[in-house]
């Protein structure tokens, strides 16, 4: 988040957000006396949730395409587009 420009203390508050969470499970009979940890995700409903997953999604996309950019097989490809056309 911090190449993005987001602002060191909104990463700090972000990060709080989702850390220790837990969840009890309610099956129509109350809720469960168990809980579970959330180790991983964004959380649904969360108007922040889309906003993170976006930046996560920018930066795996960025990094994929820099790895087929230097690949063997993404110039071949490349090379195969343009000649079929």
């Amino acid at each position: 988040m911090l190449s993005k420009g987001i602002p060191t203390h909104l990463i700090t508050i972000i990060q709080k957000i989702y850390v220790e969470n837990i969840i009890r499970v309610n099956a129509g009979n109350g809720i469960s006396e168990d809980s579970t940890a959330i180790t991983q995700g964004v959380r649904q409903g969360c108007p922040l949730s889309p906003v993170l997953f976006n930046l996560y999604l920018d930066e795996f996309i960025r990094i994929w395409l820099q790895k087929l950019k230097t690949s063997k097989y993404f110039k071949e490809l490349i090379f195969n587009t343009l000649i079929c056309r």
